[in-house]
């Protein structure tokens, strides 16, 4: 699990998150730890602009002593003294954001060579980012760090923001700079940044070879500073739901990869990607997870300001089209008040719709209005064909919630519905 610590910031780099809450409350940076605590790896890691400079620094730590949690805080190197000095007497593991020098001044530069030098002596365990910004820009800096210090880990980061077509020049690079340190006991990898569509077959085949990973783009967990879960920094802009409302790990990661199901599979945003051979080899998903996401907000934003600017030049098919695909978009995402706010629309428009209380149904369920999404269950079972689906739906969420016994009594109403409608097709084939 990853915690966004803070906003605070020492220097301007790139890719530095701006958010409205500057840091994370303690009791949420506890009920996090809490969470962490019960997972089968007990390790978390506290990321933000400078984690080191959260005020309660402290209490973090002794929060993840007493649950036996493993801090890793990623840093730029440069932090306050107090900090420094709970990195050597903790040992605390890092992750060092290392950026181009042109971002640093003269004097961070320094304090941030002079810590590195530090922990190293020291012994801690220090795994490099590499922080590809630009793509076109000149990395052979990194060799004087690889060469000097020993390092746990090396990962050349690139942003599953840019496009694929752009990383030419860096994948050249890295390409390059594996090869040079393939002998040697630490050789970089790929982040989730790269998918193998970015390569030349030259590169993939050398990085086959030789045993280099591309980072597969898989969720990872993050807790943003208002107490909102997020799949990665990349797609912090989606509105997840509290981390109060999940009690476990697997209930958190169970709903991220709910929606990144969707969202794998999802080629509508990017069908230049459906004739790509890494696609039935299962190398990729198409974009990233975050640039789908993004671009599936940007349509939906669309929609919606075509809808509030018509004026009745729409016909009625083509409103229910649009709100249709608002919902699409939503369901997706897991944005599901506003998937409500087009689903009641559309019901409304349209009562006898049974796709309309099924997914109401779901909304509802997942916004906690439960005796709501009961209902549009059985309003759905009420006027479909096929009662079975939406009956079978709610009763794996019952059975889901922990409600047996009403799960049993609606197992019952299900046998009966579906000996129904075994009658009713035994009769219509005696009738022909």
């Amino acid at each position: 699990m990853e915690l966004f610590l803070t906003m605070r910031k020492r220097a301007e780099f790139p890719n530095m998150m701006s958010y409205p809450v500057e840091d994370m409350p303690m009791d949420v940076v506890l009920r996090a730890l809490d969470i962490v605590a019960e997972s089968k790896s007990p390790q978390v890691l506290f990321k933000g602009n400078e984690s080191f400079l959260h005020p309660d620094l402290e209490m973090i730590l002794k929060g993840c002593q007493k649950r036996g949690v493993i801090p890793v805080f990623e840093t730029s190197g440069l932090m306050p003294s107090m900090a420094k000095k709970m990195v050597l007497d903790q040992s605390i593991r890092m992750i060092w954001r290392l950026y181009r020098p042109t971002f640093y001044s003269e004097a961070d530069l320094a304090e941030m060579r002079e810590n590195l030098d530090t922990f190293m002596k020291a012994g801690c365990i220090v795994r490099l980012s590499i922080m590809v910004d630009d793509p076109d820009a000149d990395y052979e800096f990194v060799r004087e760090y690889m060469d000097t210090y020993k390092f746990d880990s090396v990962t050349f980061w690139v942003s599953c923001l840019t496009p694929q077509d752009k990383i030419g020049h860096a994948m050249e690079f890295y390409t390059k700079l594996t090869k040079d340190y393939l002998m040697k006991k630490v050789r970089p990898m790929l982040s989730c940044g790269i998918m193998p569509c970015a390569m030349t077959d030259a590169q993939f085949g050398f990085l086959a070879k030789s045993g280099n990973q591309f980072g597969r783009c898989t969720p990872h967990l993050g807790v943003l500073p208002d107490g909102r879960v997020c799949h990665c920094e990349e797609m912090a802009m989606l509105p997840g739901p509290n981390l109060s409302m999940f009690r476990t790990e697997r209930e958190l990661q169970k709903f991220y990869y709910d929606v990144f199901r969707e969202l794998q599979w999802t080629m509508d945003v990017c069908p230049e990607c459906k004739q790509c051979i890494c696609i039935p080899g299962s190398s990729c998903t198409g974009l990233s997870m975050a640039q789908k996401a993004h671009k599936m907000l940007q349509d939906f934003d669309k929609f919606k300001q075509r809808l509030a600017e018509e004026h009745g030049e729409l016909s009625e098919e083509e409103r229910m089209n649009l709100l249709w695909q608002m919902t699409k978009v939503c369901m997706i995402l897991a944005l599901y008040t506003d998937a409500i706010e087009c689903l009641e629309e559309i019901r409304r428009q349209h009562p006898e719709n049974p796709n309309a209380h099924f997914y109401l149904g779901i909304c509802y369920w997942e916004t906690g209005r439960l005796s709501d999404g009961e209902d549009e269950f059985r309003k759905c079972a009420r006027v479909s064909e096929n009662p079975l689906i939406a009956l079978g739906e709610l009763h794996r969420r019952l059975v889901q919630n922990g409600n047996t016994i009403r799960a049993r009594l609606l197992q019952a109403e299900i046998e009966k519905e579906a000996l129904k409608m075994q009658q009713k097709e035994d009769g219509g084939q005696t009738k022909a």
